[in-house]
């Protein structure tokens, strides 16, 4: 059985310049960086009613600077309609950019992807 996350993981750290981190981003991390956290394993079904599992969907979080957050995300957005070894299908979602903070210099993006295992 396949490790979603840890391939997600892999395939997103193959594919950014920035560190991923699991759940969270910590504090004192180097920014700009991302979070992975899993919000639904779907359970799709083919015509014969089996479930298959093999699609998941995750929340990207991702902290920077307002100019580099735009980067992040189109970064991000290269990765939507792509596979690899381990996914069919990546699909890439930004849900909400959020209202920058006048006090703090960083600002987070919100972006779903949904993952169909092969």
């Amino acid at each position: 059985m396949t490790n979603v996350k840890l391939e997600l993981t892999k395939y997103l750290k193959s594919k950014l310049s920035v560190e991923v981190y699991a759940s969270t981003v910590p504090e004192q991390a180097v920014l700009p960086a991302v979070a992975l956290q899993n919000i639904a394993f779907e359970s799709d079904r083919v015509l014969s009613g089996t479930k298959t599992k093999r699609m998941s969907r995750w929340r990207v979080v991702a902290v920077a600077k307002p100019n580099d957050l735009q980067n992040l995300i189109a970064s991000l957005e290269l990765i939507d309609n792509t596979g690899n070894d381990v996914f069919s299908k990546v699909f890439v979602d930004l849900t909400l950019i959020e209202n920058k903070d006048p006090i703090n210099v960083h600002q987070r993006a919100f972006l779903d992807i949904e993952v169909y295992n092969k």
